[in-house]
């Protein structure tokens, strides 16, 4: 595998356990190497150092002060599949256009598709000031085409 791309990076995981009322597969990173080594497959640029993990991912920090937060989650969402969810925080400003496309090339892949969410404002939660999300289905792509075929939108 090639970058961050994650074709393939997550086929060994099979059929996942949830947590009941959650959502979140029962993974266990200490026990499960296969598992394990799917994030450490997604080259990551340089000055990122994992600093805590979850039982369904990984935290990422960068900089002296650790102030750049990347949080790299999968689950299986209400819909069946198993989705990518990567959160990315700023300390002082709201991640740039160009800090999304750095971050879903290593954290994501540039061959897969990546979507952020405007939910309706009723669903909408905010627990960091300076926070994006990017979402990212690993079992297929859900979106149409919405190029027509032409290749650019």
């Amino acid at each position: 595998m090639s970058g961050g791309d994650l074709e393939g990076a997550f086929e060994e995981l099979g059929e996942f356990s949830v947590k009941p009322g959650t959502g979140m597969p029962i993974v266990d990173f200490t026990h499960r190497d296969e598992v394990n080594q799917c994030f450490g497959k997604m080259a990551k640029p340089p000055n990122w150092h994992v600093d805590k993990k979850y039982s369904n991912g990984r935290r990422w920090v960068r900089g002296k002060k650790r102030d750049e937060v990347l949080i790299a989650s999968i689950g299986k969402e209400q819909d069946g599949k198993v989705w990518l969810h990567v959160s990315y925080s700023r300390p002082h400003r709201m991640p740039s256009y160009e800090d999304l496309l750095q971050i879903k090339k290593h954290w994501i892949g540039e061959m897969s598709k990546a979507i952020m969410v405007f939910p309706p404002k009723e669903f909408h939660v905010s627990i960091h000031e300076y926070c994006l999300h990017l979402w990212c289905c690993l079992d297929e792509d859900p979106l149409p085409e919405f190029s027509w075929g032409e290749g650019r939108i």
